[in-house]
């Protein structure tokens, strides 16, 4: 029995050594400068944006009226779309209609520019995930994609609140240095945006020229360590 015993501990060793050294070889690693990365095959896709433009809608309570000694608020209900344009300052609750989510969105800093600087904290409870600002509560920067891996078949760009944007792979193979991936499930600004390695990490292009980098970063344990690295409007100098 002791050898019967020591026999499987061995291939059990074995094993353990084969997949460690499967996944090491799988990962995605940077790409050397003079190394031509695979030009992806495209599978058929349709050019018709759907109907639905991604929004809910959301009771809105804002401020209207900033003196201590007489606040005043307006309410409404606002059909809201997913979007990664900010560019006014906001203070204000949201209860998404169709799910009972809170949101709560307060600037902090706002910085008027052709792409403006903004920074708004988003806070949701009964989150229970750490983002940027603590468990629950983050910023417009703070946005990741994630996804499958082997095969990688989709990714989903997280925004500050969670809300994800779902983009499927639209290139042949299974691994990550061909895939391009694509969202055409509704009509807002991330229809056709897509979103491909480059080499050292991820590129996601908008059909109206804005281009945000995302790192390699297959072994990250938060956000922030997937989150944007460079954020580019169309404007040559944004």
């Amino acid at each position: 029995m002791p050898r019967s015993h020591s026999k499987l501990g061995q291939l059990a060793i074995i094993v353990l050594c084969a997949i460690v050294v499967w996944l090491v070889y799988k990962m995605p690693t940077p790409t050397s400068i003079s190394q031509p990365l695979p030009v992806p095959e495209l599978l058929p896709s349709s050019d018709t944006k759907p109907s639905w433009d991604g929004a809910f809608p959301f009771l809105v309570i804002r401020f209207a009226h900033h003196d201590p000694k007489h606040y005043r608020f307006e309410i409404e209900i606002s059909s809201i779309k997913p979007t990664v344009r900010h560019e006014t300052a906001v203070n204000e609750f949201q209860v998404d209609l169709h799910s009972g989510l809170f949101v709560l969105r307060q600037t902090d800093l706002f910085v008027p520019d052709l792409m403006p600087l903004v920074l708004t904290r988003t806070y949701r409870p009964w989150f229970l995930f750490t983002r940027a600002f603590g468990v629950g509560a983050n910023h417009p920067y703070d946005i990741c994609p994630t996804g499958t891996r082997f095969p990688y078949t989709y990714q989903d760009l997280h925004l500050e609140d969670e809300w994800p944007i779902h983009f499927p792979r639209i290139s042949k193979g299974t691994g990550y240095a061909d895939a391009v991936f694509r969202h055409s499930e509704t009509s807002s600004e991330f229809f056709g945006a897509r979103d491909a390695w480059n080499g050292n990490g991820w590129t996601l292009d908008f059909l109206d020229g804005r281009r945000f980098l995302f790192p390699e970063a297959y072994n990250a344990r938060s956000f922030a360590q997937g989150a944007a690295t460079d954020m580019s409007d169309s404007a040559p100098d944004a």
